[in-house]
């Protein structure tokens, strides 16, 4: 009966001594990361954001083990920001927000069912971002008893520089009058000058800024903006010379620039709504007029002829004596014609006044023409008196 009784206690020590250690060895297997599983910052605290400060907001989970004992409260959660490793560097050391933020973060716990949840916020009124980048946060959580948690996600940062006050767009080179007709300058026809006022000392108002750049919308009204120019630099004057190819109207606005969250290479340009844009209208080449001739045609063959009209014969009486004076009529051309326009005589052909009876192509018309015939008459018989007469004469001589 003793060595049973004796037994019966040892096994008793044994088993109260695994429950110990059991209970002990607990807190240990709990702090694994699965025991946070569900923990996450909102995810409008992990995009991009365009402002100088925004609220950081997340919910941390602490989920009770099935070999816990009791339960786990989260009592505290802090945040921490730091540099993306490798580009601390190219920061300056107000770029980060200050740690006494922490005592501004809103939280509240609450515990269910063995699992502690903790929401947390920080606004945005208590902290402002005066660098682009991309940094890294964390909330650093703790529960008892002697258990932590650290939440981490990086944050993108892409606030816009203020615009530039103005911008202006002129046809030419700037030292040139553009042809009021034409848009266009003797020098260069094809050359827009792009002026700006620049930001008063960017330098001391943003620690990341880059410079300008130019952008073109045309020739169309609704073309889209893109980018004409590279980075031009704050210590640069402030004018950019482009050149297009087509008439048109074109938009012209300037960006200033920060750099962006991965560095300068991308940066952040001034918002459209706030960027000022300048018009200038570009006109074509002068138009030209083209004068066509046409030629009639017979046949689908193109000539050129020239009318040969025959002289018109007019007669006048001058001193006694007749005179012919030949008149030309000019005829315009209008193409080929199968007869040739004789004027009055369409039923003579040429030559048929001297075939018939051996007319003159000559007429004596007007009053004198019945005084010359006797006249000429008497002349003839006169001459012939005189014939006989002389033939008298000479007869009487043999």
């Amino acid at each position: 009966m003793r060595s049973r009784r004796r037994a019966g206690r040892v096994l008793a020590a044994l088993g109260a001594a695994v429950v110990l250690g059991a209970v002990i060895g607990a807190p240990a297997a709990l702090s694994a990361p699965a025991d946070w599983a569900g923990s996450t910052f909102s995810e409008a605290t992990l995009s991009a954001h365009a402002a100088e400060n925004f609220p950081i907001e997340g919910t941390l989970v602490r989920r009770r083990a099935s070999n816990e004992a009791f339960d786990r409260r989260i009592q505290d959660a802090r945040l921490s920001f730091t540099f993306r490793e490798g580009e601390a560097e190219r920061f300056a050391p107000g770029c980060i927000p200050d740690a006494t933020i922490n005592t501004a973060v809103e939280k509240r716990e609450t515990l269910a069912n063995g699992t502690s949840t903790m929401t947390f916020a920080l606004a945005g009124e208590h902290f402002t971002w005066t660098c682009n980048g991309t940094f890294d946060i964390a909330a650093i959580a703790t529960a008892t008893p002697s258990d932590s948690y650290e939440l981490k996600g990086t944050i993108r940062v892409a606030v816009p520089p203020v615009a530039v006050p103005a911008v202006t767009a002129a046809v030419g080179d700037g030292d040139a009058a553009p042809d009021p007709a034409t848009g266009a300058t003797a020098d260069d026809p094809a050359t827009i000058a792009v002026s700006w006022e620049q930001l008063e000392n960017p330098d001391e108002q943003y620690v990341d800024f880059v410079g300008y750049r130019v952008q073109r919308a045309g020739p169309a009204g609704d073309s889209a903006f893109e980018t004409v120019s590279g980075v031009i630099g704050h210590q640069d004057d402030p004018v950019y010379s482009d050149t297009i190819e087509a008439p048109g109207t074109y938009r012209y606005r300037v960006q200033s620039l920060r750099a962006g969250p991965d560095g300068a290479a991308t940066p952040v340009p001034s918002t459209a709504d706030t960027t000022p844009t300048a018009e200038v209208e570009v006109a074509g080449p002068a138009a030209t007029t083209t004068t066509t001739t046409t030629v009639p045609a017979n046949d689908a063959t193109v000539s050129q002829r020239r009318t040969l009209t025959l002289p018109h014969v007019s007669r006048s009486k001058t001193s006694g004596s007749t005179r012919t004076v030949p008149t030309t009529t000019t005829t315009l051309d209008t193409g080929f014609d199968e007869e040739l326009d004789y004027g009055d005589n369409e039923d003579q052909e040429p030559g048929d006044e001297l075939a018939d009876g051996g007319q003159s192509i000559i007429r004596n018309e007007g009053e004198s023409a019945g005084l010359l015939g006797p006249f000429a008459g008497a002349m003839v018989l006169l001459g012939w008196a005189g014939h006989v007469a002389y033939l008298n004469r000479l007869a009487k001589q043999f």
